[in-house]
Parts: structure tokens; C-alpha cells; sequence
């Protein structure tokens, strides 16, 4: 079977007027023999961003503390049976790229670096109730300088009677492509060597249906995200350093200050849907948490900044 997909909108903008956007566009081969497969080709949403994504109405979809990402993509689905799937992906960068040494994303590196991101993946327990766990390896080049960096994802959906929960955590070097406030350093021995900070971010969603004619719904969504620094894993001692000031980080299409250590948020929400239209009301209370920056590329002695946001819906599907 062959599918395909455009799906526009006019969120782009620009000093010369409204942009009509291109969000996917992909076609899609399907096989339905002994067992079941997909191939597609095209723009569509990352792995580790849109498989899974919090039950938010805001058009950032939970960002920063879910990857946000659409990209060009060959990607291929296998199902080993109803519960057991395999997807592996060669991605390439577009409209949401790494970063370089001015502050500023650019699909150029990941061009310059040959070779695509690439995305591998096991999801278990079928479209009611998926648990899935991928990897990720990306590696760009910025002048002479390559970084290769890596990322794991685990996530999880379920439904206990009337309540819905989700939740996903992602761990990953250089991910300011997916929208995390991420990036990499300058080597303080050695300025031809760039090395990638480490960005940790989870979230969770927990919704209940209001038994009701009309379907009521209410729920939180609640997020992390810490800055680790430069290979968190290794011993203090053995941890390369970098010079603070060479640091380059990205986050929701704007410079964010390398001083950020960490970010929270919690965002309460209600949903009321009569056939065809459905109201919402969500508040958002989001916490940066910045200070100093260290040689290891983590941040002390920090001091939080809050903000608060109401987001009102009012959507008709048809």
C-alpha cells in the first residue's frame, strides 16, 4: 500500500508577511504479508520527538523538555508481531539544525559532516500501551572540528482505568537540533577540539476523563531538564574542561544563556470537547534556574527566574 502526507501551516512569519510553512511531507510504502513493514521517505517528526509527545495543546508540544524536531528522513518500520516493532532512520538537517561557533543553528554542519544522523529503536507493547527505547548517533563537522555525539530515549504510555499517563526522559550529547538547550565547548588544551555537553531532560503527563456525557478531561504535565556538562559519566579528574566562554547554546529558535543549569516546569490543564469542538484552558509555570559556569561545562551557585503563561483553546475538527 502507498500513502502520502502534506501538512501545512501559517505559523511562519516573517517582516514581509505570513509564511505557509511545510511541517511533513513524506510518502509512505507499506507491506502487509507475513509480517508488517514501512518505509518512508520525506519530512516528518524526529523518532525521539513525535512518537510520543505530552498531552499539551500549546504548539510547542512540551519543549524543552521533549525533543522538538521535524527533518528529511529515510526511515523504516518492522513489525515482528502486534507488540514488537523495530525502527531505524537516517536523518538529515533542515529546518531545525545544531548550532555552531556563532550561537546560531545551520544545517551546513551536518551537510559538511557527510554522514546522516542516525536513529535506531524498539517499541514494545503494541499501539494501546507502547514502551520504547532508542539510541541516537549524530556527527556534524564545525570547520575542522567533528563532533559526534550520542542520545538514548525511553518512554512510555499506559492507561489505568480512567487515568492516562505518559512519560518520556532523554539523555544525549549536542542536542540543540531537537530544541534542548544544548550545545558544545571549546577543549581548553587543545582549540581545534570541540566537545558536546550533556543535556537531561524528562516529562510526564498524567490525565483523567471525567466521567461525563461530553468528554471532560483534567491533568498536569510536569518537566525537567539539567545541563550534566562535559562527559558526566567519567571521574571528576578524568573529565576533559573547556573554556566557559567558547561555550555555543541553543534552545526554542533563541540564544539561551550558557549560564543555564536547569529548567522546570509544571502546567496544570482542562479540556471540555462537544462533538466536534473542543475548549481548553492550560497555565504554564516554567523555572530557569541560572549561574555560573564551570570548566567541566556544568553550573553552580545558581538562582532561579519564573515565568508564568495561560494558553486558551478553542479548536473544531472536521
Amino acid at each position: 500500500n502507498t500513502t502520502g502526507k502534506i501538512e501545512t501551516d501559517f505559523g511562519g512569519y516573517s517582516a514581509t508577511g505570513t509564511l505557509l510553512r511545510i511541517r511533513q511531507a513524506y510518502t509512505a510504502l507499506e507491506w502487509q504479508d507475513s509480517y508488517h513493514s514501512q518505509l518512508l521517505v520525506g519530512q516528518t517528526w524526529h523518532p525521539m520527538s513525535g512518537d510520543l509527545k505530552p498531552d499539551v495543546f500549546s504548539l510547542a508540544t512540551g519543549s524543552p523538555f521533549n525533543p522538538f524536531n521535524r527533518s528529511p528522513m529515510i526511515r523504516y518500520d518492522y513489525w515482528a508481531d502486534a507488540s514488537i516493532m523495530f525502527t531505524t532512520a537516517a536523518i538529515y538537517q533542515f529546518q531545525y539544525a545544531s548550532v555552531g561557533m556563532n550561537g546560531a543553528p545551520s544545517y551546513t554542519y551536518s551537510r559538511r559532516g557527510l554522514w546522516p544522523e542516525v536513529y535506531v529503536g524498539m517499541t514494545l507493547g503494541g499501539k494501546s500501551a507502547p514502551t520504547a527505547l532508542g539510541f541516537d548517533v549524530s556527527s556534524i563537522k564545525i570547520g575542522d572540528s567533528r563532533i559526534t555525539s550520542y542520545a538514548a530515549m525511553l518512554s512510555t504510555s499506559q492507561r489505568i482505568g480512567r487515568v492516562d499517563i505518559k512519560a518520556k526522559g532523554v539523555c544525549g550529547e549536542n542536542l540543540s537540533h531537537m530544541l534542548l538547550p544544548s550545545g558544545f565547548g571549546m577543549d581548553s588544551a587543545d582549540s581545534h577540539t570541540l566537545l558536546p555537553l550533556t543535556a537531561a531532560a524528562a516529562w510526564t503527563t498524567i490525565m483523567y476523563n471525567v466521567p461525563a456525557k461530553n468528554s471532560f478531561r483534567i491533568g498536569l504535565m510536569a518537566g525537567w531538564l539539567k545541563n550534566l556538562g562535559v562527559r558526566p559519566w567519567l571521574k571528576e579528574g578524568d573529565r576533559p574542561t573547556i573554556v566557559p566562554s567558547s561555550v555555543r547554546i541553543w534552545g526554542n529558535h533563541a540564544g539561551v544563556s550558557s549560564s543555564l543549569g536547569e529548567v522546570y516546569r509544571l502546567s496544570p490543564m482542562a479540556t471540555y470537547r462537544v462533538k466536534n469542538l473542543m475548549l481548553g484552558l492550560e497555565l504554564e509555570h516554567t523555572a530557569a534556574c541560572y549561574g555560573d559556569m564551570q570548566l567541566n561545562g556544568t553550573v553552580n551557585n545558581l538562582h532561579t527566574v519564573a515565568n508564568e503563561r495561560v494558553c486558551a483553546l478553542m479548536m473544531y475538527n472536521f
